[in-house]
């Protein structure tokens, strides 16, 4: 591939070959000074291996309408050729897991490098070597002592590489630990940290278990909402609290009467940075319709539906709403105003 020459803007009657990279411009001095001024050299990728550097020449001459002519200005132009560093994407965090239930975790992952023909070394250690193992690798290694496996070869090898990996929890194994993925190309590197979410059980804390998760004054009735394809949670005149277990298999709607004066709903199940939400208008069972909100759950491929009866979008505007994990679940708590 040639090196190419490129104009900004158009200038007198200049013209550009691409096939043999003759830049020509007919016009008045200061035409074509402006058109000369205007063009970029553009080098062509990947022609020195990294750490070396291509020099072009470029010819440079003039002639008058009376037919005289310049002498040649030669300019050299070298290009160096320069690492770029690897990147790592579609590392999804939070990814729940099993104890004893073998998964793959890295699908998804994405991997890629700039530069060319590159051979990239590929290295997934976990914080906490007894949280679980990693099986099913090839070409590359596991090392028993540590649990990290390290392989290499070009982006897609190693890619479809880590697809094949296995986790598997331990048994005796609970909460968030972290797994370290380091790609590198001899020159350069980039890691990223990415949590998973162990859990041996769906069923979340008691409300005694999470304090923190509710602000203001104490709750006068706190219900833990069993999983069921319908629930119709109707308020008291006190201040309510309800914990529901999105965890649980399948899709779920629970409506909520009486939704008002501090009133909270934590749904276990949902995941920050990867559960989607979507409000609707009066939805809901006939007779307790309302304000309606749709929470994927990762771990579970379903769906959990809250519909706050009798309540419109500007009532819902005003909830608070937030989310995080506690106990290494994650959840979504929202809760009326005062």
């Amino acid at each position: 591939m040639r090196d190419r020459l490129k104009s900004d803007r158009l200038l007198g009657a200049g013209s550009y070959d691409p096939a043999t990279g003759v830049y020509t411009v007919t016009g008045t001095l200061a035409d074509v000074t402006a058109a000369a001024a205007a063009l970029r050299f553009i080098p062509t990728r990947h022609q020195a291996s990294l750490g070396q550097a291509v020099a072009t020449d470029l010819s440079v001459q003039a002639q008058d309408s009376a037919g005289g002519m310049s002498p040649t200005l030669v300019i050299r132009v070298t290009a160096a050729a320069t690492n770029t560093v690897p990147t790592v994407r579609n590392a999804a965090p939070g990814q729940p897991v099993t104890p004893g239930a073998p998964v793959r975790l890295f699908t998804g992952l994405l991997l890629q490098d700039a530069d060319a023909g590159q051979s990239e070394t590929l290295t997934i250690q976990f914080s906490d070597p007894a949280i679980g193992t990693l099986s099913g690798a090839g070409p590359g290694h596991i090392n028993p002592a540590t649990g990290a496996f390290t392989s290499t070869g070009t982006p897609a090898a190693l890619m479809a590489e880590a697809g094949r990996l296995l986790f598997t929890a331990g048994q005796s194994t609970a909460g968030e630990a972290f797994e370290t993925i380091t790609i590198n190309d001899g020159a350069g590197g980039v890691a990223r940290d990415i949590s998973v979410i162990v859990t041996s059980a769906s069923t979340p804390p008691s409300l005694p278990a999470a304090p923190q998760l509710l602000t203001g004054p104490p709750p006068t009735n706190s219900v833990i909402v069993n999983p069921a394809s319908a629930n119709l949670l109707a308020g008291t005149n006190g201040r309510d609290a309800y914990f529901i277990d999105g965890n649980a298999s399948g899709s779920h709607w629970d409506t909520l009467v009486g939704f008002t004066g501090a009133d909270t709903v934590v749904l276990w199940g949902f995941e920050p940075g990867r559960s989607v939400l979507t409000w609707s208008d009066s939805d809901g069972p006939p007779g307790h319709a309302g304000r309606t909100l749709r929470v994927s759950i990762p771990g579970t491929g379903g769906t959990s539906s809250l519909t706050f009866a009798g309540l419109a979008a500007s009532d819902t505007n005003r909830f608070a709403i937030s989310a995080g994990r506690f106990n290494g679940l994650g959840y979504l708590s929202i809760t009326a105003p005062p």
